[in-house]
């Protein structure tokens, strides 16, 4: 009797199912050239990029009535070949098969009675507006929806192994829908990572102080750990024909992080390093954006936008001021802020240059002759929040062409005219080309 229950009970959950297959094929084309060196105001050294690879995914939604739904992606990052090895997202294919299965997202949700809801597994999770955190995570959320309010808290573990190996991050949101198109909301999320705060700031100080002595840039290293909490808000406006957005945040915590040699350094190196002093400070930093677009005509978008991630000259003046998100992502420019082509899930960990910072402020203007085609145009100056000097001037042009629901074709330019904080100002530069079919199957 119990059996022939239990198989009712399946047959109308297997009658109520619903869902979608998906499977995803790109290409990419991507050449770099004159990128600086990670310490560009003291090291005079540039690379250049090439990369042609493939990405592969394949995923599925099942929802089990309307309470239940479950989702899954595999893919393969992105595949190239380089010394004769077959790499996936920077690492041997090999490797990431065994950290990740090619396991993306795999994710359960529940919609609970009251606007309760529940969300566990790994997947892509957007914190503060993606300032705070853009990437790969596994994790657990709760989230309460009482109209016009709704209230998320969660918890994730950043990466995306299996098993991952970063600090756990906690998080929390609270919107006010005010009406389908206008949203204000307030957000929090925290971690206490292992010399991370500031990291980049003491190696631009050893670089600062010691520029002619490569070998000590090499072998200095950093240990310890430190707290950093963010808490800010923002907004998402249309108001008839104008898009306004805003986010602003305070980090805050404590760092306590010493530099010393890595293993196999000379002793006189040693003794060097191990004349700079431990940190110990508070961490007061912060990160401000805000744009505006109108529709001109059916044809033309223009916009601008300004953003200030506040930066740290001096890592021993008694506080961190340096902006150091866990895994940011930021699309205002493709070079300076790392957005890049978006397959290849590049993220920002500390604000601009040697953790100089950013003031940027820049222009857009969106043309969107058919529903398929769309080109923006972006001008965007950008200088140190602290210290001297000027980053440049980025030049951006992307185009995006989806003739069909089957495939697209999407292609950036970005030009930086490096201004004098470099050691020896060049022109940086980045193209791409990414050709994408897409094939959907719903059930």
């Amino acid at each position: 009797m119990r059996a022939l229950v239990l198989l009712l009970a399946l047959s109308r959950v297997a009658a109520a199912a619903e869902g979608e297959v998906r499977a995803d094929a790109s290409l990419l084309a991507l050449i770099e050239r004159d990128s600086p060196a990670p310490l560009p105001s003291v090291i005079d050294a540039t690379f250049d990029r090439e990369v042609l690879g493939l990405y592969l995914a394949v995923g599925g939604l099942l929802a089990l009535g309307p309470r239940v739904e479950l989702s899954a992606l595999f893919d393969t990052h992105v595949l190239e070949i380089s010394e004769g090895e077959v790499l996936a997202g920077g690492r041997p294919f090999s490797e990431e098969v065994a950290e990740t299965a090619l396991l993306r997202e795999g994710r359960l949700r529940l919609w609970l009675p009251a606007g309760l809801s529940l969300e566990a597994g790994k997947g892509r999770v957007r914190l503060g507006e993606g300032f705070i955190f853009d990437h790969y995570a596994t994790g657990l959320a709760f989230g309460v929806d009482a109209p016009p309010f709704s209230l998320e808290i969660g918890v994730l573990w950043p990466g995306r192994d299996l098993v991952p190996d970063r600090p756990a991050l906690v998080h929390g949101r609270l919107s006010a829908h005010l009406d389908l198109t206008r949203t204000l909301f307030l957000f929090a999320a925290g971690d206490a990572p292992d010399a991370a705060v500031g990291g980049e700031n003491l190696r631009a100080l050893v670089a600062a102080v010691a520029p002619d002595l490569p070998a000590l840039v090499d072998c200095a290293d950093l240990r310890g750990d430190s707290v950093r909490a963010f808490f800010g808000g923002g907004l998402d406006f249309l108001l008839d024909e104008h898009w306004i957005t805003a986010v602003g945040m305070l980090q805050l915590g404590h760092a306590d992080i010493e530099v010393y040699a890595r293993p196999g350094c000379s002793v006189g190196v040693q003794r060097l390093l191990s004349l700079f002093p431990q940190v110990e400070a508070p961490v007061r930093a912060f990160a401000l954006d805000a744009s505006w677009r109108v529709r001109a005509t059916s044809l033309l978008f223009p916009g601008i936008f300004g953003t200030w991630l506040s930066g740290d000259e001096d890592p021993f003046a008694g506080r961190w001021t340096v902006f150091a998100p866990p895994a940011a992502l930021i699309g205002r420019t493709p070079l300076f802020f790392n957005a890049g082509p978006p397959i290849l899930d590049q993220t920002l960990e500390v604000a601009g240059l040697q953790a100089r910072g950013v003031r940027a402020a820049g222009a857009s203007l969106l043309v969107a002759p058919s529903a398929a085609l769309e080109v923006t145009g972006v001008v965007t100056y950008l200088v140190p929040d602290a210290g001297p000097g000027t980053y440049g001037v980025e030049y951006d042009l992307r185009a995006r062409w989806r003739p069909g629901e089957t495939w697209e074709a999407q292609a950036e330019l970005g030009v930086l005219d490096e201004g004098d904080f470099f050691m020896n100002p060049g022109t940086w530069w980045q193209a791409s080309l990414v050709l994408a079919a897409h094939q959907v199957a719903i059930f």
